[in-house]
């Protein structure tokens, strides 16, 4: 067993937290599919473990386990010759994550709707805006997540004004958005 691990067991062990001899396996089975189906002492010294160190709270009753559908889904454009109006999520949802990149000589402008269908570009109010620099990107990350009530949809176009309507050229812009 590493000599850091020893350590940590000892301090648990004067903390009253652990009440057995140090396992080798401790930690290897903190992770382990199976380390739940071991005896209730060895989930209680595991359980509190975690507790003194800050990983659950100590009221949790149990470890959560992330599953598939606690992560992000991805939506990915490569822009065709119009204002590319596209319908992301078509129900309330947050987004976490955008990368957009523009190879055009002229500045891009993505703009994001919150409805459930595709925006009538020019003409639904538009709730967020993000200029896209000719030969250039921009990368937006929120861990907080972006939060949209009704919908994430979004457009891009060549002008800045809410009621711009033009067209941008085809493979000019791509967009990657992780959303949930």
């Amino acid at each position: 067993m590493k000599s850091w691990i020893k350590i940590f067991l000892v301090l648990l062990t004067l903390q009253g937290v652990a009440q057995a001899a140090p396992r080798d396996d401790f930690f290897t089975s903190l992770n382990s599919d199976t380390a739940y189906s071991r005896s209730v002492d060895d989930f209680t010294y595991k359980t509190q473990a975690l507790r003194l160190l800050g990983i659950i709270s100590s009221s949790s009753a149990a470890v959560l386990t992330p599953t598939i559908d606690q992560g992000l889904s991805q939506h990915r454009l490569i822009s065709a010759a119009t204002t590319n109006a596209t319908v992301v999520k078509a129900s309330q949802g947050n987004i976490y994550n955008i990368q957009a990149f523009n190879n055009g000589v002229a500045a891009a402008y993505l703009k994001f709707y919150n409805i459930a269908t595709s925006p009538t570009v020019g003409t639904t109010t538009t709730v967020k805006v993000l200029m896209l620099p000719p030969g250039g990107g921009l990368t937006v990350d929120s861990s907080a997540g972006i939060q949209f009530a009704t919908g994430i949809s979004y457009s891009i176009v060549t002008n800045l004004v809410d009621t711009d309507a033009t067209a941008i050229a085809i493979n000019q812009v791509a967009v990657n958005i992780d959303f949930r």
